[in-house]
């Protein structure tokens, strides 16, 4: 076992490196346990000093951060696995503002052209994201599309390949409409693409695309 340390008298007052307690001289120094707050609280102040950064972009960043700095990870290769678990645990506080899930849409595509996810892990989490959605009776499309102000709007918006069906752009937040079958490779719309010329109604939590519709309809036949 290793011998107590004892705070010597120098003469001058001691303070913790970390907690900036005062110590007193005589007494044994307990070394603190490890603890990321500071760090964390570090991240948070500096994403506070950036004046262009939109508040809600802050937010989610800085809930972001909150989460992956106690992750650790020592390769990227644990990297989907950890944002899985992002995701599951914050479901709740990503569906209750229409802002965060759209930044949480402009964060997995970024992520995703990055090759930092791969689309079987996103799918998984926007199923997990359908479900909770269900079970919170959220309907799909409730929130306002946001647009943020002043953006410009034009051909220079690509369109993805992993888009919606209807316009081809990224499905990103309310919006999110996932077809139920797990089978079906054409899951992602933008629910108010789709609500026009969807057989079945895009509030349905069991919603299936056309195709789909059309396949179960043969099949019960």
């Amino acid at each position: 076992t290793r011998s107590k340390v004892l705070l010597p008298d120098i003469g001058q007052t001691l303070y913790d490196p970390i907690t900036r307690a005062t110590l007193q001289p005589g007494t044994e120094y307990k070394k603190p346990p490890a603890s990321d707050k500071w760090l964390i609280q570090w991240h948070r102040d500096a994403l506070a000093d950036f004046s262009d950064v939109p508040p809600d972009e802050r937010e989610y960043m800085q809930e972001w951060d909150k989460f992956m700095l106690t992750k650790r990870l020592s390769s990227s290769i644990y990297f989907p696995a950890a944002w899985l678990s992002f995701v599951r645990l914050k479901s709740e506080w990503l569906l209750s503002s229409p802002s965060r899930m759209t930044e949480f849409g402009k964060h997995f595509t970024y992520l995703l052209a990055r090759s930092s996810l791969d689309h079987g892990t996103v799918v998984e989490a926007l199923d997990h994201i359908a479900m909770r959605k269900a079970k919170l009776g959220i309907k799909t499309g409730e929130y306002p599309t946001l647009v943020p102000k002043g953006s410009p709007q034009g051909p220079h918006i690509r369109k993805s390949a992993g888009g919606c069906l209807v316009c081809g752009l990224t499905v990103l937040g309310p919006r999110l409409l996932l077809c139920t079958n797990l089978k079906c490779s054409k899951r992602l719309y933008h629910s108010d693409c789709i609500s026009e010329n969807a057989k079945m109604s895009v509030d349905d939590p069991d919603w299936v695309c056309n195709e789909c519709f059309d396949t179960q309809a043969a099949e019960r036949t």
